[in-house]
């Protein structure tokens, strides 16, 4: 038996787009079943498929439990509090509105470094962050995701007709897709 963690995998921006996603999963699948999968958020806006996408992320986390984590990216906050949020349905995301409903931020974005709140600055990292630091929702021109010692951005161009990239950890390689094919990359 080993302590080693299991390993994780985090997919990019989705944008409604079920069957981009579909094909990294099943490649996941195949690849390495045990991972644990971060989906980053984002998952509404541009696609085609915004509701059978949804239903799918609830049926995984059901079907997985413990081992899916979808994260709710801007344009998810964004269409809740079009909904009405924080006072929408209670429901699956309940506990997360809950959380953030919770904590007062400041004003100002302070609270995070700027190569986090910046999109011109997805490339930059700081070797003295505690944590690796894994985000997407930036076009990377010329690369599927942007790796140093603590930071890792997933470039996400589904919403433009780009594909979609799912990254392995600890490994920092991974797989990219524009639905037709799935190509390792890294």
């Amino acid at each position: 038996m080993t302590d080693a963690p299991s390993p994780r995998v985090v997919i990019g921006d989705l944008h409604g787009h079920l069957d981009l996603f579909e094909r990294l999963l099943e490649r996941i699948d195949q690849k390495v079943p045990e991972a644990h999968i971060v989906t980053l958020g984002d998952y509404v806006d541009n696609g085609p498929q915004i509701p059978e996408l949804l239903d799918r992320l609830i049926a995984l986390q059901e079907a997985r439990p413990g081992r899916f984590w979808p994260i709710l990216g801007n344009h998810d906050l964004a269409l809740l509090r079009a909904l009405g949020w924080p006072h929408a349905e209670p429901g699956p995301i309940a506990p997360q509105r809950d959380a953030l409903t919770a904590r007062t931020l400041p004003a100002e974005p302070t609270f995070m470094p700027a190569p986090l709140r910046d999109k011109r600055l997805a490339l930059e990292h700081d070797p003295t962050w505690q944590r690796i630091v894994v985000s997407s929702h930036t076009h990377l021109p010329g690369q599927p995701f942007f790796s140093a010692p603590r930071r890792v951005c997933v470039s996400a161009t589904a919403d433009h007709g780009g594909g979609l990239i799912a990254v392995l950890l600890p490994e920092r390689r991974g797989w990219w897709t524009d639905g037709r094919a799935v190509t390792a990359v890294g």
